[in-house]
């Protein structure tokens, strides 16, 4: 896999959900970059849920160590969109994460019985 992403923090608790990522993630044009923080550091970012029209965003910001209430969209490196679902499972934590097919992915967020997942083309 060309790299997956963790997340560590509730959906509105008062941080800003964080992820980190072992690997630069190409998603289509955009990547997501790791070492954003430093040479030979995991990516980090805050991802953000965004409303968009009768649709939902997913947003990844380079912004990684700020509050909920500290959103700023300048320094936003993409947004992914995303159809909402429901899922069997409930989900406790706000759960992200990518699983590959050759050169296609899911990028799937969920959180208690709602899912937000998004076929990609991952970039070669």
């Amino acid at each position: 896999m060309r790299g997956h992403v963790v997340v560590t923090t509730l959906v509105g608790s008062a941080r800003a959900t964080k992820t980190f990522t072992d690997a630069a993630l190409p998603l289509g044009d955009l990547l997501i970059a790791n070492e954003n923080a430093g040479p030979n550091c995991a990516g980090t970012n805050s991802v953000w849920l965004k409303r968009e029209g009768d649709g939902w965003n997913l947003v990844f910001n380079e912004e990684a160590d700020i509050w909920g209430s500290m959103y700023d969209p300048e320094p936003n490196v993409v947004e992914v969109p995303l159809a909402l679902t429901k899922c069997d499972t409930e989900w406790k934590w706000f759960d992200v994460n990518l699983t590959e097919r050759g050169n296609e992915g899911v990028l799937r967020a969920a959180r208690g019985s709602q899912a937000w997942p998004a076929d990609l083309a991952l970039a070669q």
